[in-house]
């Protein structure tokens, strides 16, 4: 062939549809419900110092160093996102007056004997005011844990947060366990006093890690249709004033104990704090559904479960029915 003129063009092209992949669509709605809550992503350095990684060393485990002089100060493979977090959330206190939420995937590292790990974690950091309230700190980054369940897990499966009583996750007071089906996944809680002070925190700070490998895999979630019932549902909403500890495990739990079959479903509607309570606790409202599979239940029918389950609330938790 002589010249461009003699080139072969094809007058047409083929395009072949990519189907959706799921593990991008996964991280992108991970993304998109972090942003929307009001967080900002970074991208920060892998490498951190000594100092900053060595209390978010699980136990047991110790941290990966690079033997190279280029790396200065910061010769570790970070084995946690939150130093990383930390950092930034200094840098726009300092230079900004700014009171960051921040998130960021990223691979962590660390080593147990001749085991080296590598995992992808989220992390996620609340960065709190003087005169912040650490529970609502704690409270308002739980909802974003339990929101990213519903998105990655669908209805039927959960992620489930337990105290960590024995301090597995030395950097938190308090902290908690996420797992999902019994397997850790991560820790969430709020930074310990002395670990905030190193990155001269004004108040308290909130913080998560999760990670995302076992959630992405089992993305998308299984749906599995259902008949809808034949027979109209029976609500009641009811409300309790517990101490302030009790948490929303225990109420359903109790709540699922005391009543029978007729009980469907228990829901979180909402919780309400303030001088008219008292201190230390709070206004639990719920919502119970009743149903009978084969005929329309009587408002007398279910009279006598709500009072059985007001009573377990009240015996079992301390509770109380406000008049």
């Amino acid at each position: 062939i002589h010249g461009y003129e003699n080139l072969p063009v094809e007058d047409s092209m083929n395009v072949v549809v990519v189907p959706e992949q799921p593990e991008l669509k996964a991280t992108e709605l991970v993304r998109n419900s972090l942003v929307g809550a009001g967080f900002i992503e970074t991208i920060s350095h892998t490498l951190v110092s000594d100092q900053a990684a060595s209390p978010f060393l699980e136990s047991g485990r110790s941290s990966l160093r690079v033997n190279d002089e280029r790396a200065g100060g910061e010769p570790i493979l970070r084995p946690s996102v939150l130093p990383s977090l930390l950092e930034v959330a200094r840098r726009n206190r300092d230079r900004a007056g700014c009171i960051v939420r921040a998130f960021e995937i990223a691979a962590v590292f660390d080593e147990a004997g001749e085991e080296h790990r590598e995992r992808q974690m989220l992390g996620l950091l609340m960065d709190g005011s003087a005169d912040a309230d650490p529970a609502e700190q704690y409270r308002s980054l739980r909802g974003c844990v339990e929101e990213l369940s519903h998105i990655l897990l669908g209805d039927r499966r959960a992620l489930v947060c337990t105290p960590d009583p024995e301090g597995r996750a030395s950097w938190l007071a308090p902290g908690a366990q996420i797992a999902l089906d019994d397997r850790p996944l991560g820790t969430m809680g709020l930074l310990r006093t002395q670990i905030a002070g190193q990155f001269d925190a004004r108040g308290p700070i909130a913080v998560a890690e999760l990670e995302l490998r076992p959630l992405l895999d089992r993305y998308p979630p299984m749906r599995q249709p259902e008949p809808l019932p034949s027979f109209p549902s029976i609500e009641r909403d009811l409300s309790v004033l517990l101490a302030e500890s009790t948490d929303w495990e225990k109420v359903a739990q109790t709540v699922r104990g005391a009543g029978d079959e007729l009980l469907e479903s228990v829901q979180f509607l909402t919780t309400w704090r303030g001088k008219r309570v008292g201190p230390d606790r709070k206004s639990v409202t719920l919502r119970l559904q009743f149903r009978d599979g084969s005929r329309t239940l009587r408002h007398e029918e279910v009279d006598p479960q709500v009072e059985s389950i007001t009573r377990a609330l009240v015996e079992q938790l301390g509770g109380e029915i406000p008049s």
